[in-house]
């Protein structure tokens, strides 16, 4: 993801930006779906699946942004970066989360 964000901050217009995003939103599919493949232990199946949930709602929220920055809508791109920002705050806590439950 960090390739991603280096293309993204580094893209010079908007087709630039939205092209970062969408693979930005790629990732987040694509380790969702990783992830929704294994099998956790008992005690952790409610961490891992709010963490898989948590990354499929980041990649659509990814999408909005994306979309947003492709049509220059300025309050549909501040909308979906607050959702992001939300999203991040709860894939942090989904690991804590996990983590504390495969220890």
């Amino acid at each position: 993801m960090q390739t991603s964000r280096a293309k993204i901050q580094g893209a010079s217009g908007p087709a630039g930006k939205a092209a970062g995003l969408g693979e930005f939103r790629t990732e987040f599919e694509k380790l969702a779906t990783q992830l929704d493949g294994l099998e956790p232990p008992a005690v952790a199946k409610t961490a891992h699946d709010s963490l898989v949930g948590t990354l499929r709602k980041g990649g659509a929220d990814n999408g909005v942004v994306q979309d947003a920055v492709r049509t220059s809508d300025r309050t549909k791109a501040q909308t979906g970066l607050q959702a992001l920002q939300a999203d991040n705050t709860q894939i942090q806590s989904a690991l804590t989360d996990l983590q504390a439950k495969v220890k």
